[in-house]
């Protein structure tokens, strides 16, 4: 047939554009419609139906000639609807007053008390952190504190939640943008940001961790593998690029703060927390301490070798590429990023005009071959042009520089001489070292000598390349410095992670200053610059109306396109998941895929019924679990059916319970419960065992 395109297909006969496979899915594929409730249907047997849920199920049996299987014991029903609901068996006396309770609610009454137990949390906490590959530590990492410090914080938000049956519009939305909401005194929803911040460090790669984001956002939320559009459209979805971009643009304008807030205050007479405060006060002290030493000998070595920084400078000034200029300095014993410094320096046009520099900046341009012979002359020039420094003219025009290099030798030894004047290195460290900050450090008192204060301001004067800021220590570190620094902050992070009187800390994101115009990274290359894309929501599931993102990264705008009832794919999304786990098979096969690669529910009218209840009753996901679980497709019995076995062998029908296994969780304490050990503590910092 010559391999034609499939219908729809793009111009010319080639393959369909992005735009086209957008709009030909929002047309065709099923998950991107939108939910709609069906109308119940008329069933052979609705004596058999208990809910509207039973008769969808039923109108498809019925078509089959088949029905539903009769209800579970009443001992297997008690014990499913624990295990379903808390992750532990009921006790004796419980089965046994289910099994004596002859009104027609008493089912209606053990759910009750299974949604208003603490457990219920616990276990359906359970599986929304394995959505959040949730983990107390960060993966592989080289250098930093593997421990989360605040992880327990994200697992408490989660538990409360579901015990509280927040609206699961509202848990979407905090869980991504808690830090841009109202939340009054009670801080405890910035806890839930723990989503976006809790995943794997990727060993400090920044694009790695968004993508991380990104993907755990959009498959767990939407059933969309977003991710595949990295480095291309995606293959088969309605993704592009652009797309992935922009919401690559949301999660780079965020950032994790230095200082996590709190959300929780401390006793200050806590001996713990005063213990834990002495601890980090000491660490801190420590490195501190370090930081100021290190500090001292950088400005100590930027201020001596000011010659060696000017002559290279000069010798790199026509040098436009990174690796030759590096290794320059290299060569020279000298920090390329101080001699950039200069460089940059230099290049400003007031610098012209300056007393000291002016002087230089005219002799740098000579040119090599004829400077010895114009040297004098230019000196001379330059004096009656404007302010020249008395003290650099005099030695410059008593014995004129054969070269730059003299220049610069020139230059050194009059600085040192102004340096001297000021006070020498040790005073300076004695300085440092009583606590006084660098700013004084950097700006003495002023020298009598209007002229030798000028040389001084050379290297010490605020904008001066060899007046380096504290921070600069982290910039501008040899590897034994960098390994003593790295030690001295993970000392601190130790202590933070795991003592046992810190405060509980949120591990919120909040957004930067200036948000990030994201672009496509062609083929996933950061420096492969594509197109500028604006910081939006996704194509697919916004419609011709789409507008860019206006407040700050878009993460709120975000949570709420994601959280919306014109989504068709969150409601569903979620209710899939909970129905997998009440019967053990999903009604969509690939639970975090809703793509066009993925096979339709097994029964589109059940998803949908589900999806709009789910979010009529106020996305109250217990209301979500009375419904299924009040059923009598779920109180069914999982005994086998020979003809309902030959007719439907996968059981997509529903005509009886699915026969499921404990998970190991369930397992593992039904083996305490029965022996007497299970711990039923909860909150608070994981234990490591």
């Amino acid at each position: 047939m010559g391999a034609p395109w499939p219908e729809g297909s793009g111009v010319a006969g080639g393959p369909p554009t992005i735009e086209e496979k957008i709009a030909n899915a929002r047309a065709r594929h099923w998950a991107f419609q939108p939910v709609r409730k069906p109308a119940p249907p008329v069933v052979q047997h609705p004596e058999r139906a208990q809910t509207e849920l039973d008769a969808l199920v039923l109108a498809k049996l019925d078509a089959k000639g088949l029905t539903l299987s009769p209800s579970a014991d009443r001992r297997t029903l008690v014990r499913r609807a624990y295990f379903d609901l808390v992750g532990l068996p009921p006790t004796v006396e419980q089965v046994e007053a289910f099994v004596n309770d002859p009104g027609p609610n008493a089912f209606v009454k053990v759910v009750e008390v299974l949604l208003a137990s603490p457990h219920y949390g616990e276990r359906w906490a359970r599986y929304w952190m394995d959505l959040a590959r949730y983990s107390d530590t960060k993966g592989y990492v080289f250098e930093e504190e593997r421990n989360f410090p605040f992880s327990h914080t994200y697992r408490d938000y989660l538990i409360r939640s579901f015990n509280e049956d927040l609206p699961y519009d509202q848990f979407l939305v905090e869980q991504l943008a808690a830090d841009q909401l109202e939340l009054g005194d009670d801080k405890r929803a910035l806890a839930a940001m723990g989503l976006l911040t809790i995943g794997r460090r990727f060993i400090g790669v920044l694009d790695d961790q968004i993508d991380d984001r990104i993907d755990v956002v959009t498959r767990g939320m939407l059933g969309l593998t977003v991710s595949c559009a990295r480095c291309h459209d995606h293959k088969f979805d309605p993704i592009p690029a652009d797309d992935y971009y922009s919401l690559y643009g949301v999660f780079r304008s965020s950032q994790e703060p230095a200082e996590l807030p709190l959300i929780s205050q401390p006793d200050p007479e806590d001996p713990q927390y005063k213990d834990f405060l002495e601890q980090v006060s000491q660490k801190e002290k420590a490195l501190k301490e370090f930081v100021r030493q290190k500090h001292v000998e950088l400005l100590t070595h930027a201020r001596e070798h000011a010659g060696e920084y000017l002559l290279a400078a000069y010798d790199t000034k026509d040098i436009t590429e990174d690796d030759p200029f590096r290794q320059l300095a290299k060569d020279r014993k000298l920090y390329w990023q101080i001699v950039e410094k200069w460089r940059t320096y230099l290049k400003a046009d007031e610098r012209t005009s300056d007393p000291v520099l002016g002087i230089w900046m005219a002799l740098a341009a000579l040119p090599a071959e004829t400077f010895e012979a114009q040297a004098p002359a230019n000196i001379e020039q330059t004096a009656q042009s404007g302010a020249v420094n008395a003290i650099l003219l005099k030695s410059l025009k008593e014995t004129p520089p054969k070269s730059m290099a003299e220049v610069c030798e020139r230059y050194a030894a009059l600085i040192r001489d102004a340096d001297g004047a000021w006070k020498n290195i040790l005073e300076a460290i004695s300085v440092i070292e009583a606590g006084v900050q660098h700013e004084e450090l950097a700006r003495p008192e002023k020298l009598d000598d209007a002229d030798m204060e000028g040389l001084r301001l050379a290297v010490y004067g605020p904008t001066s390349p060899a007046n380096l800021a504290e921070s600069a220590v982290n910039e501008y570190r040899d590897i034994p410095t960098h390994g003593r620094l790295t030690q001295l902050r993970t000392d601190i992070e130790r202590v933070q992670a795991t003592h046992s009187g810190r405060p509980d800390r949120a591990m919120v994101m909040l957004d930067a200053a200036t948000p990030y115009q994201p672009y496509v990274f062609k083929r996933g290359k950061e420096d492969n610059k594509g197109a500028e894309v604006p910081r939006q929501f996704l194509a697919i599931l916004s419609g011709p109306d789409r507008k860019p993102f206006e407040h700050g990264s878009g993460r709120l705008e975000l949570a709420h396109a994601i959280a919306s009832k014109d989504n068709p794919l969150t409601a569903r999304v979620f209710v899939n998941r909970v129905w997998m786990q009440l019967f053990g098979e999903p009604l969509v096969a690939t639970t975090s895929d809703f793509g066009l690669r993925s096979d339709p529910p097994s029964n589109p009218e059940l998803l949908d019924y589900l999806a709009a209840t789910f979010m009529e009753s106020g996305w109250s996901i217990k209301q979500l679990h009375r419904a299924i679980m009040l059923s009598a497709t779920y109180q069914q019995s999982s005994a086998d059916n020979p003809e309902a076995l030959a007719v439907d062998p996968q059981n997509d029908l529903l005509w009886r319970q699915n026969v499921r296994r404990l998970d190991f969780e369930a397992m593992r304490d039904a083996i305490l419960a029965a022996s007497g050990n299970l711990d039923l503590a909860m909150g608070g910092e994981s234990v490591t065992v």
